[in-house]
Parts: structure tokens; sequence; C-alpha cells
């Protein structure tokens, strides 16, 4: 496969030739940056279009957290200042608890899940095979991080995040290629990043701004948490040693 190169500026002269919003773009590098896509010099960034890997794969780190530092930034200098007049809704698909606290400065932060157990903990009780409890073009950013290999019909999810999504809206989404089995309550599927652009782009109807793969372990003895309901079976093999993370981002066009 032919390698493109892109300085971090380049790349934002792309995004905003395709999307026309400079801001945009802007917040599209800093999510690259901050999944250790590009290096945190915006000038020296090169984006490899054979797929990404991390100089050292253990910099992943926690995801949701540096994910979430970036769209406080983004909400407050451009959601709620330059491109919309009103508070604008951002939807967590499957947010658990509401681990994104963070991205409820400067948003109408809305978790969508369904804990039975604790039915306080989320902000909207709901089953995700079902369709979203919103009007038509209502939310302005998506965010799903590790969510869609749980849901039964996927196909489905993806023609409610198209439908419920603005004109110009933004949607962030993450799942599993390679992964151990992880019941929550079911675990159903698994994507290359190909897949899961051909799933956003035909039933969500979406334009792909990025779509990527990140290799988190390999070759290492990932065994899982004991209090797990996922927990690995340990034998003389050990324990699940292929960790791939897909990555997708992409907007609704206007």
């Amino acid at each position: 496969m032919e390698k493109i190169t892109l300085t971090a500026d380049k790349l934002v002269e792309n995004l905003v030739g395709q999307y026309g919003d400079a801001a945009t773009a802007r917040f599209l590098l800093n999510c690259l940056q901050q999944i250790k896509v590009l290096p945190e010099e915006a000038s020296n960034g090169l984006l490899d279009n054979s797929g990404v890997k991390t100089a050292d794969p253990r910099l992943y780190g926690n995801f949701r957290t540096d994910v979430r530092n970036t769209l406080e930034v983004y909400w407050d200098s451009v959601a709620c200042g330059e491109m919309h007049g009103e508070l604008p809704i951002m939807l967590d698909i499957g947010g658990g608890k509401g681990e994104g606290d963070g991205f409820r400065k400067g948003t109408k932060y809305i978790v969508l899940d369904f804990d039975p157990d604790d039915p306080s903990a989320i902000n909207l009780q709901h089953d995700l095979n079902k369709p979203l409890p919103f009007e038509d073009k209502e939310i302005s950013f998506i965010y799903s991080n590790q969510v869609l290999e749980h849901i039964e019909k996927p196909w489905l999810l993806a023609q409610e995040i198209g439908r419920v999504l603005k004109p110009g809206g933004v949607a962030f989404i993450s799942t599993v290629f390679a992964y151990r089995y992880h019941p929550y309550p079911r675990d159903y599927w698994r994507f290359t990043h190909e897949g899961l652009a051909k799933l956003l782009t035909e039933y969500a109807c979406l334009k792909t701004a990025y779509c990527k793969y990140e290799l988190t372990h390999r070759r290492d003895d990932r065994r899982g948490a004991l209090s797990s309901p996922d927990e690995v079976h340990i034998d003389w093999l050990g324990g699940f040693r292929e960790n791939w993370f897909v990555y997708f981002i992409g907007f609704k066009e206007a």
C-alpha cells in the first residue's frame, strides 16, 4: 500500500478543504494527538496512511480521560461559542456510570446505557438494541467507546446514530478488532477499521474524517481481572495476547 505522509498543518488544511470548518479540523487533530496517533507537537506530527502503530504500545493509557480532556477544550472554545448559540447535546452511548464527567463542561452531557443494578448511576436508562430516544437531528456530538461489539445488530444502531445526529455533527466511535471475550452482557462482534468505516458510512451515512487502528498489546500475557465477568480462563498458554482497537471519526454532512 502506498504511504501518504502529512504534516499536521497540512492535515488541518485538507480537513478544512473537505468540511469547510477550521475549528472542527483543529479538534480532530487534537483527538489524533491525544490517542497517540500524532506526537504532542503538532508541527512535527505525521499521519501514516498505512495504519497506526504507536512507538510504545503501552502509551495507550487512559483513553477515555485523554479524549475527554480534549473535548473539554473543544466545547469551551468552539461548540459553545463560534459553532453554536445554544448548549450542544453530547451523547455518550454506552457510557456506563458517567466516566465522561468532563464532558459536562460546556455541553448538555447525556449518558445512554442500561444498568438494572444501579439505575440512578446513568442519565438515561435505555436498551441500546432499540431505537435511540431522541428526535431526528437533535444531537451535536456522539461518543461511544468500546460498545459496538456488545450490540446485537450494530447496523441498526448505526442507522440511529445517523438519524439523531445534526447536520455537521460529529461521531467518535471506537471498538475492538482483536480482544478477549468480554460479555457486558453479551459480546457479539469484532471489527476491522475498514469494516467499522463501512458500517458507519453506509448505515449512518457519515463521511469519514479518520479511521485507523491501534495495537495496544501484542504477545503480552493479558489475563483480565479476577473480579471481572470477562475473566479469561488461565491455562499453560497464559492469557489473551492480541489487543487491537479501531477508531472512527465522521461527520454528518450539512
